[in-house]
């Protein structure tokens, strides 16, 4: 086993000490995750293992609660049983303790909530024992108009639907009296421009605005797309995501300063976002599924023509590293001969299907150290691609192919799909499958493993078709919308992943690098098929519609509701075809059945 404390805690010299067991407490497990080697878990976060409620003490994964004890990695909170309600728990985000304003300004006061055991139906902000007001809708915020001068404790308290409050930290701030109100705008935004542009995002800037003389001084900015306010950035740029390819945006901004007034909104500009990646005949709302080319449990291959017309992408798992760079695939007999199986492909595509080529899977691997072997990788794709009929590939290469952060396969792939892409043509498919912590769990820390996918997605954005990140086997998933992880099979944690991909992130704890948005058409969520297919992360059919109807309508959403909605959200993938189809077609039925009522 290999232990790994992100703080490297030296916990076997403070002995019992560490730890505070509950030895006899009777504790309520509900909603909370079973422990799981590959999630972080980060100071506060509880799971359960071997029937008793954990909470980490450090940063730490893969080390169960039992393996030291004595080091004091956890808190042992007791045995899972009935137990009581938790309370809700609130932290207030602004204002920041140690604050302060002038006289008359309006002052946000906001706050983050979540519950353990359920769910949050208020929060309520305080003055001291004055109420600011309530808010019943995630992100809670509230405003606090023309304060008056003074010394406040501000505070924020979260109610659950068990009727159980949490209060917040007290934030202490101070108004002071200023001898003139500032009612003076200030200037107007000057220089705006598109710094860059892709298929799904404009990264805008602009010059400093200035307060007048004695003024409040500059609290932000606020920009509008297409007349619709769309951030409130307090610095001088701001990356507009989860655009449409080849479209045409109007932008303006104007300034705000600490006591409320806003300026007039500055010259407008207009920009465009690039072409779109690959193909773009796909369904408006696609289903995925990988093909065994192989047996295993699930049963012997079948032949592509008995794949069921459900599935609008037909992924071949798998090609066959040869070596040096080079990738071979051999048809398995159990699905017919080699001209019967091109035969298929063919008759497949002919009725609107993709058919495309994965690289990777739990085993898989491919070198791309060097030139040459991106050569090799690149003049044997395009082989199996024109003599097999694929549309295109898929890309599901992880710790196989040594993608790390820093190994030459995250550059030389993005070299290679590019010129691969060139010698195809218009029509050629791209898509992608990895695990979560190779994407969002960048969010959480950013080295090794964790966040390696984003600039293989960055670097390919253009040529992006369709994503489909793996929330399965790999246990909760931490986000920006939640202080805690998403569980594995949960509305939120298909909507919450789907979000972080659609509208971007800023990686390691929000310290690191941001990822820009991708549009929403190249992001669906991965899925397995029933309760063979996957050791967890299974989902049951209502959750997935719960799930596709949040994002596209904003209806039957969890605690994670979408700012706005993405009507052309593409679908969803599983693994796989096989496993669905021994179990009856009990996934593919009713998903393809809830694809075809989205907007």
């Amino acid at each position: 086993m290999s232990i790994r404390l992100t703080n490297g805690l030296l916990c076997g010299l403070l002995l019992a000490a560490c730890i505070s067991p509950a030895q006899a407490q009777s504790v309520s497990c509900t909603g909370i995750a079973e422990w799981n080697a590959s999630t972080i878990y980060n100071p506060g976060d509880k799971l359960v293992y071997q029937g008793r409620l954990y909470q980490a003490a450090t940063t730490i994964w893969n080390a169960p609660p039992t393996h030291c004890p004595s080091c004091g990695w956890y808190q042992d909170l007791g045995v899972c049983g009935t137990g009581t309600n938790t309370p809700p728990t609130a932290t207030l985000t602004a204002p920041a303790n140690g604050a302060t304003f002038n006289a008359g300004a309006n002052i946000t006061v906001s706050a983050n909530a979540a519950d353990a055991n359920g769910t949050v139906t208020q929060v309520q902000f305080f003055r001291g024992t004055t109420s600011l007001g309530i808010d019943t809708t995630s992100p809670y915020s509230v405003t606090w108009a023309n304060a008056s001068a003074g010394n406040y404790a501000i505070k924020a308290v979260a109610t659950d639907n068990a009727g159980a409050t949490g209060t917040s930290a007290t934030a202490n701030i101070t108004v002071n009296t200023v001898g003139t109100p500032d009612t003076t705008a200030p200037s107007v935004p000057t220089g705006l421009a598109a710094t860059s542009v892709t298929s799904s995002s404009i990264n805008l800037s602009w010059n400093a605005s200035t307060d007048n003389a004695g003024g409040s001084g500059i609290a932000g900015y606020d920009v509008y797309r297409n007349g619709t306010l769309v951030g409130s950035p307090a610095g001088t740029s701001f990356s507009s995501t989860g655009l449409a390819a080849s479209t045409a945006y109007n932008f303006r901004v104007r300034a705000r300063d600490n006591a409320g007034n806003a300026s007039a909104q500055g010259a407008q500009i207009t920009a465009t976002t690039s072409a779109g990646g690959g193909s773009n005949d796909l369904p408006r709302h696609a289903l995925v599924g990988y093909w065994h080319n192989f047996t295993n449990p699930s049963g012997p291959t079948i032949p592509i023509s008995q794949i069921s017309n459900d599935f609008d992408v037909i992924v071949v798992a798998f090609g066959d590293d040869a070596g040096n760079g080079n990738v071979s695939f051999t048809v398995d007999p159990g699905a017919g001969s080699e001209a019967q199986f091109i035969a298929d492909v063919a008759a497949a595509r002919s009725r609107g299907k993709k058919v495309v080529l994965s690289l990777g899977g739990q085993n898989g691997t491919v070198t791309l150290n060097n030139s040459t072997q991106v050569a090799n990788f690149v003049n044997s794709m395009e082989d199996l691609i024109r003599y097999y009929g694929f549309d295109g590939v898929d890309i599901d290469l992880e710790s196989g192919a040594g993608v790390s952060h820093g190994a030459p396969v995250q550059t030389n792939l993005v070299t290679a799909i590019k010129q691969l892409n060139t010698r195809i043509g218009p029509s050629f498919y791209l898509s992608m499958a990895p695990e979560h912590p190779y994407v969002q769990g960048g969010f959480a820390a950013y080295s090794g493993i964790w966040g390696a996918y984003l600039p293989i997605i960055d670097g390919l954005r253009q040529e992006l078709d369709l994503i489909h990140v793996q929330y399965y086997n790999n246990g909760a998933l931490y986000s920006p919308y939640s202080q805690n992880g998403l569980a594995e099979g949960s509305i939120d944690m298909l909507v919450g992943a789907s979000l972080m991909l659609i509208e971007g992130f800023r990686t390691n704890n929000n310290t690191g690098v941001v990822f820009n948005g991708l549009r929403p058409d190249q992001v669906a969520f991965g899925l397995p098929s029933g309760p063979s297919s996957a050791n967890s992360g299974q989902a049951s059919s209502a959750t997935i519609a719960n799930a596709l109807n949040c994002l596209t309508r904003l209806q039957s959403c969890g605690t994670i509701r979408p700012q706005q909605a993405y009507p052309t959200f593409r679908g969803v993938m599983t693994w796989s075809i096989n496993w669905d189809r021994r179990d009856g077609f009990n996934f593919s039925r009713p998903v393809r059945a809830t694809l075809n009522t989205l907007p």
